[in-house]
């Protein structure tokens, strides 16, 4: 293989190789924005330029006067309301085409009265508005590395670094030096892959709408493309996540930042659709190197043996990773387009304590709601906690979906950008040795 490897080994070991070359900070207090966001940033750039002004994903100003999001690549708006065309029930994304009517010429959705480190929105926005702020975007960056000596281009890292580091940007040298941050992983959808859709809506953008996330964590979210060497085929000859070339630049990523920024016991995975598949697999290859996962809407496909035809359980390796990472998966119970993991999880656990519970959750529109079912299993032999979230399809939350007598398989527009569902408490149960 021609992949930069060679992260699977014990977890002392790792962290050792992963963290080789901490990056240094010697700037002086009263640094530049400039000067801030290179600290930050990994010692392999040498002008670390923000998101906003990449040219990976382009970043443009949503044409409303005062609204302070990231238009869509697709409309010179962040979503209908600011389009200002008739605003369908529920609101959809990309807005329809459309110019703005005249008397809705100011942004009525009280963005100018948010704190730039808030990035909360006012009502007026459509669910499916992205809320990307320019001053959060300007402190995030992308990282680039040839994970994959075959490949034709660099693979990309879209990076979102935790609150207190986006405070550092403009703070003294004492504050860059706080307690290292978590890490999350982010795998987007089939609909990415190669700028079908556009990479900061409707994927990272809503783990970013969450307040733990956007404030505790190292929010770290590849790009898919097909000639970076992230992307492999499956059994299926469909495009899937390579495991083997996301988890170099994953780790490659984490060997910049270093140790003082990123804490090497609470490294997570989580992706949605051929992203939850992704987060099956890296469990399956690098489990002991993580600490919790949560695959929404996707099950694992078992790549490369690890479950042989016939076998009761996987490999007895690949059986193992698993039993020693804490999981949750979320999935709505008729949702078969990207696997249903249920059957798997059930049988993987058996013999443990199980125990079922349920919440009734806000739905996307308000008024609406989501029933959910929760199987919870512990394993004796680790201690581990395995969660199953089911929720009641369709879904009826969210009128954008009622041409199509409701929503079968997006449910991560409910999960990620929400407290209330608890994905950054389960996450936090869980902490590698050190």
């Amino acid at each position: 293989s021609s992949l930069v490897l060679g992260h699977s080994v014990i977890i002392s070991t790792f962290v050792v190789a992963l963290f080789a070359k901490p990056a240094a900070s010697n700037s002086p207090r009263g640094r530049t924005l400039q000067m801030a966001r290179n600290d930050i940033c990994s010692e392999a750039a040498s002008t670390c330029n923000s998101a906003w002004n990449s040219s990976i994903v382009p970043c443009k100003l949503c044409r409303t006067p005062g609204c302070k999001y990231r238009a869509l690549i697709t409309s010179p708006y962040c979503c209908q309301q600011c389009e200002g065309v008739e605003r369908t029930q529920g609101g959809s994304v990309p807005a329809p085409a459309g110019t703005i009517r005249q008397q809705e010429a100011e942004c009525s959705n009280g963005c100018e009265r948010v704190a730039a480190e808030s990035g909360a929105c006012g009502a007026g926005h459509d669910p499916g508005c992205p809320r990307l702020a320019k001053d959060d975007l300007e402190a995030c960056w992308w990282e680039t590395f040839r994970c994959d000596a075959a490949s034709e281009e660099d693979a990309a890292c879209f990076v979102s670094p935790p609150l207190a580091a986006r405070k550092a940007l403009a703070a003294s040298e004492e504050a860059l030096h706080s307690a290292p941050a978590p890490a999350i992983l982010f795998l987007s959808g089939n609909g990415h892959i190669d700028d079908r859709q556009d990479f900061l809506w409707g994927g990272v953008d809503l783990l970013l709408l969450n307040d733990a996330f956007r404030e505790q964590y190292f929010v770290m979210a590849p790009k898919p493309t097909t000639k970076s060497g992230l992307l492999r085929y499956n059994d299926n000859w469909r495009h899937c996540w390579s495991e083997d070339a996301v988890w170099a630049l994953f780790t490659e990523v984490l060997r910049r930042l270093g140790p003082d920024k990123v804490d090497p016991g609470r490294l997570y995975v989580t992706g949605l659709s051929l992203g939850a598949s992704g987060t099956w697999h890296l469990m399956l290859r690098y489990g002991e190197h993580l600490a919790a996962a949560a695959p929404i809407s996707g099950a694992c496909e078992w790549p490369f043996g690890t479950w042989p035809r016939g076998a009761k359980v996987p490999d007895s390796q690949v059986f193992e990773r698993l039993a020693g990472i804490g999981l949750r998966a979320y999935q709505i119970d008729i949702d078969y387009r990207a696997g249903h993991p249920f059957n798997d999880m059930r049988w993987l656990c058996h013999g443990c304590e199980e125990s079922h519970h349920e919440h009734t959750f806000q739905g996307m529109d308000p008024g609406k709601t989501c029933d959910v079912k929760v199987h919870e299993w512990m394993r004796g032999d680790t201690g581990i906690k395995w969660e199953y979230w089911a929720a009641k399809g369709p879904l009826q939350d969210w009128s954008a979906w009622d041409d199509w007598h409701g929503d079968s398989h997006c449910l991560w527009h409910r999960v990620y950008p929400s407290l209330e569902w608890g994905l950054h408490k389960f996450l936090e149960l869980f902490r590698l040795p050190a």
